[in-house]
């Protein structure tokens, strides 16, 4: 076991600490598939902060030999306090008046920042958001990950787990309902699923039960994810393989349509982005957060979307998305060299996708070659 602060709350610089359950002691970040526990992201959801306190205290006692063999190959971090400037506050937000769980992508405040830095030391398997709220009609709802961009693969393998978790909590008295398909991408549970993590969202009724029976029921949770992941992990870690693998050929081939914003789909999507040095040193928190690889080109950088990251990439550099930190320019494939007098008939299968003229995309209707100030036509496109 061991205890690390990660962080301080933005204000008065509370301590944010990060707690490790494992068979190394410390458990060592990144080394193997893990789970990560995040509490208390609102000021006044302490049921979630008591329940990830007892299931750390619970798996650092624990004798269960189903349990020990999980930690001896599945550690288990545990921030139990993220917004630890509200403890004992009935406020939502952190000091700054900013709702942590909207702030995953931009990453404005220095709570979600230090969840984001666990996140890419820990690179877990499995986020558990614990939450509460108020009216629901039923003890826990669950929510998975819905956001478009995120890989199919992944999204069905937390599908998969939540009802593994409904399973198990059906069975120890608690009710269940559907949290909303809200699927915007700064939430704790999408943004994780865009860094291929199974992430499932718990929320426990604060209504017409005591706040010991909510501690009990997100405890319950905890532990159907556990079990589910111990019985599940050669599937789960081959989902997430799967889904990277898919999401850097989608990338390179850049022809499947990117749902930027609400509004807003980029179609076809670039292939890469470019940034100038002033815009990579901008956003070069993000990129190392959301392990972006930009490489240097040409005076500035250049950012494949062939690579593991590629969900995440645009949200944060273009500038349709409504999160973007930068307004990198979109760079698509090369128009091919045309041989010189041969016409491609417009009802050949061939088309370019858009080129960005002065920062403005244009769409390509024909394809001239210049010759000596003489401009022949080698292509247009078909009516």
């Amino acid at each position: 076991m061991g205890v690390e602060q990660i962080g301080a709350g933005a204000v008065h610089s509370t301590p944010i600490f990060l707690v490790g359950i494992g068979a190394t002691s410390p458990p060592i970040p990144g080394a193997t598939d893990s789970m990560l526990v995040i509490g208390m992201q609102h000021g006044e959801e302490t049921a979630a902060r008591e329940a990830a306190i007892r299931f750390i205290r619970d798996l650092a006692y624990t004798t269960d030999p189903e349990t020990v063999a999980y930690l001896a190959t599945h550690p288990v971090f545990v921030i139990p306090t993220s917004n630890s400037n509200r403890i004992g506050s009935v406020v939502r937000n952190n000091f700054a008046d900013v709702d942590l769980n909207r702030d995953h992508l931009t990453l404005s405040q220095s709570e979600t920042r230090a969840m984001a830095d666990a996140m890419r030391r820990i690179k877990p398997t499995i986020v558990v958001d614990l939450h509460e709220n108020n009216g629901t009609g039923v003890t826990v709802q669950l929510g998975h990950p819905t956001q478009a961009q995120a890989a199919a693969q992944v999204k069905t393998a937390a599908q998969t787990l939540r009802a593994g978790v409904e399973s198990y909590i059906t069975s120890i008295g608690c009710t269940i309902g559907s949290y909303s398909a809200d699927t915007t991408p700064e939430i704790l549970r999408q943004t994780g699923s865009l860094r291929h993590c199974l992430t499932i969202l718990s929320e426990t009724d604060r209504t017409g039960i005591t706040t010991q029976q909510r501690v009990e029921y997100m405890q319950g949770v905890l532990t159907g994810v556990r079990k589910h992941h111990g019985a599940n992990a050669a599937a789960i870690a081959s989902a997430i393989s799967a889904g990277k693998a898919a999401k850097r050929a989608e990338g390179a081939a850049g022809t499947t349509a990117f749902a930027v914003s609400a509004t807003k789909t980029l179609n076809p999507p670039p292939v890469a982005y470019w940034l100038t040095q002033a815009q990579r040193d901008t956003v070069a928190y993000h990129l190392t957060s959301f392990d972006i690889e930009a490489t240097p080109d040409a005076g500035g950088y250049l950012v494949s979307m062939a690579q593991d990251a590629q969900p995440a990439i645009p949200f944060l550099l273009d500038d349709n998305s409504d999160f973007n930190i930068v307004s990198a320019e979109r760079r698509y494939p090369a128009v091919p060299e045309p041989e010189p007098g041969d016409l491609i008939a417009p009802t050949s299968a061939v088309s370019y996708g858009p080129v960005r003229v002065n920062g403005v995309d244009c769409e390509v209707t024909s394809v001239h070659l210049r010759t000596a100030g003489t401009f022949t036509p080698v292509w247009e496109k078909s009516a």
